[in-house]
């Protein structure tokens, strides 16, 4: 439940700051928030790649 709370809590303030990307290793649990996009070292590095 803490863990959840400090995510809702950090997408909140993305918010509110208008920012609409995270870059994070644990994307399952941002996924659940459909206003922001989850982004993962490993899909920049394929992106870089490319």
């Amino acid at each position: 439940m803490g863990v959840n709370v400090h995510d809702a809590r950090l997408v909140a303030a993305m918010l509110s700051h208008k920012l609409t990307h995270i870059l994070t290793f644990n994307a399952k649990d941002f996924r659940r928030y459909s206003e922001i996009e989850v982004v993962t070292p490993m899909e920049l590095a394929l992106i870089d790649a490319n």
